[in-house]
């Protein structure tokens, strides 16, 4: 007779983790848990730079209305740092709300620091100017002029604008579809090619290039390009070749930006108008 055989149930069993693999695992759990923390700390948080220039902003203000000016050099002579730090931890304490702006510099007193008045009346003078050509022409360090620059933006005095993969600067009253024509007409190979449309208004495009002889037919080219799409020239097609006049409405106004002599703006037949 055969024994019938018989299966026994077994219940299901995880496999066993190694000892090296179960340490791997730990690490990675531990880390999220490091991870999630960061997230979850306080992005206001001070660093040890801005928690001692709060300390010195609170003794100024026992003497009297806090000032932007005495907070930073206080901090410069105190913690011996570099002006770029003590700048970088009063911007960040001004952007997490610790020091409010206009508690420490108001409209009224903002141009009282000379070197902020300078560089203020420096870039009336000379729209689209650069960090480097403010320091170099004014004499004051990098750091200085990002500072004072940072404080005129902030109050609305100058506004800023990225053009060609670098910061200029211009005065707030002007219109910032100016911008990009101010710093262009710099260069003056495309200063030279307006003023040639300028005088000679529905000039052929073979006519105005003999006149540039030391253009290249490309860099004429991309200059008439450049020229159209800042909207400062009109080109008319006509049957056998394209014609250029420029655009009046758009130039003139420029031009009085740039603060382009009477003389000249005669010869262009420009006229600006004076508002009533």
């Amino acid at each position: 007779m055969s024994r019938r055989r018989t299966s026994r149930y077994v219940p299901f069993q995880k496999p066993s983790i190694p000892e090296e693999k179960k340490k791997k695992e730990d690490k990675v759990e531990v880390k999220k848990e490091e991870k999630k923390k960061k997230v979850d700390k306080d992005p206001a948080k001070i660093s040890p730079i801005e928690e001692s220039l709060l300390k010195f902003a609170e003794k100024l203000m026992k003497k009297g209305p806090l000032n932007l000016q005495e907070l930073y050099w206080l901090s410069i002579n105190k913690l011996k740092l570099n002006a770029y730090e003590i700048s970088q931890a009063i911007y960040q304490l001004i952007m997490k709300n610790y020091i409010a702006k206009k508690t420490i510099i108001t409209d009224d007193n903002i141009l009282e620091s000379d070197k902020r008045k300078k560089i203020a009346i420096y870039i009336s003078n000379f729209p689209g100017t650069s960090l480097k050509e403010i320091q170099n022409q004014l004499n004051i360090t990098p750091q200085q002029a990002a500072y004072h620059l940072k404080m005129l933006e902030d109050f609305d005095y100058i506004k800023k604008s990225k053009i060609n993969l670098k910061f200029w600067y211009f005065a707030s009253k002007i219109n910032p579809e100016f911008h990009e024509s101010i710093i262009m007409l710099k260069n003056q190979d495309i200063f030279k090619v307006l003023e040639l449309i300028l005088l000679n208004p529905n000039s052929e495009l073979i006519t105005l290039s003999t006149k540039t002889p030391s253009l290249s037919a490309k860099v004429f080219n991309d200059i008439l390009q450049k020229l159209k799409e800042l909207d400062l020239i009109t080109e008319m097609k006509g049957k056998k070749t394209k014609r250029y006049k420029g655009n009046i409405k758009k130039v003139g106004p420029l031009f009085e930006i740039l603060k382009i002599p009477k003389s000249k703006l005669d010869q262009y037949k420009i006229t600006i108008e004076k508002p009533s």
